[in-house]
């Protein structure tokens, strides 16, 4: 406390170093409010997107032949499969080369080729990108040219090839490493995942709802890669069984965090268009790692037992949020609209 001289009151007064140290205060103050409104707020950066590719070429590593309805011809997912995926305990018997699949077996196996009628464009989302993967060997099977040119002959080789994998997609590893993505999303983990890793392939399923939301299509697309357009325009190219010799790409809106997919039956027909925004009809992700190698047999004796929940492309089943955060689905859609094989005009799927 001291003593004004001029007009005799009492004052006050800090000295020069406290001052500063309350300055001081008050601006750790500032800067710290400053921090916790960013971490806290809506200005949380957004994770970075990358422009990246496998390598993967649809003309030269994708087939050039369009998806088809299976459970004909070779297309059958069969005995071979079925110990294929989980090993010989799927039988109740095996004489030679032939094996007597338990009930339980059979009523997967059954399950498998029902849902192949829908068309086939899982298998042809995951065959191709394990082919380029090197995770199998189409050689194996006596396809002696890259995939793009295998001829009519040859494709009877890669038929029971093509029903497999289609069938991988009922796996619990698949159904549990499945991830509901957004467009943004997708972008991101792509980007990072091709710019990571060489030869890193995934499915994209998506589903198509109409004015009412509900799902009435679906679909199976291999991606290959992620490409800027503009800041918030990117594209997810992708190959497509269904327009096998064409460019494809899943238009991806970053700001809004939308995309959408157009596809057509044939160039004629009117095109179906696949779109999303946000939550709300969301992509969904998976790595084909995970539905290589044998698996664990929820049937076989030993095994986990009880039922499998499926989610599945091809025919596919699936459970869609829409906007009002309900559900719609379960609900079974098909990605081909013929029975027929592919080289029937009519065989093409949409």
């Amino acid at each position: 406390m001291v003593v004004d001289m001029d007009s005799g009151r009492e004052r006050q007064t800090v000295n020069k170093p406290m001052k500063a140290a309350r300055r001081m205060q008050r601006l750790v103050g500032l800067v710290w409010t400053a921090t916790v409104l960013t971490a806290c707020g809506d200005g949380l950066q957004k994770p970075e997107l990358f422009e990246a590719s496998t390598g993967f070429s649809p003309t030269k590593d994708g087939f050039s032949f369009e998806n088809f309805a299976g459970f004909v011809s070779t297309a059958i997912f069969d005995a071979w499969s079925m110990r294929r995926m989980y090993g010989d305990n799927v039988c109740l018997q095996i004489q030679g080369e032939a094996c007597e699949l338990r009930p339980e077996a059979q009523a997967f196996a059954d399950q498998v080729n029902s849902a192949t009628s829908g068309g086939l464009c899982e298998g042809f989302a995951a065959l191709p990108a394990l082919n380029f993967a090197n995770k199998v060997k189409l050689t194996e099977l006596g396809v002696k040219s890259d995939p793009f040119l295998i001829s009519r002959e040859e494709l009877s080789l890669i038929d029971r090839e093509i029903a497999y994998w289609f069938g991988t997609q009922l796996l619990p590893s698949v159904k549990n490493g499945t991830k509901r993505v957004t467009g943004r999303e997708a972008v991101e983990l792509l980007g990072r995942a091709f710019r990571d890793t060489p030869k890193k392939t995934f499915r994209i399923g998506l589903v198509r709802l109409n004015a009412a939301g509900q799902a009435e299509g679906g679909h199976a697309l291999m991606p290959y890669a992620t490409k800027r357009i503009t800041d918030s325009k990117w594209q997810i190219l992708v190959y497509d069984s269904n327009h096998p010799a064409s460019e494809r790409a899943i238009e991806v809106d970053a700001d809004a965090d939308s995309w959408k997919y157009t596809a057509a039956s044939n160039p004629s027909a009117p095109s179906g268009l696949y779109t999303g925004k946000g939550k709300k009809n969301r992509l969904y992700l998976i790595d084909n790692d995970l539905r290589v190698g044998q698996q664990p047999c929820p049937f076989c004796p030993g095994g986990a037992g009880g039922s499998q929940t499926i989610l599945s492309f091809g025919a596919i089943m699936a459970s869609v949020q829409t906007g009002s955060g309900s559900s719609a689905g379960p609900s079974t859609l098909s990605c081909c609209s013929s029975p027929r094989r592919p080289d029937s005009p009519s065989s093409r799927c949409r």
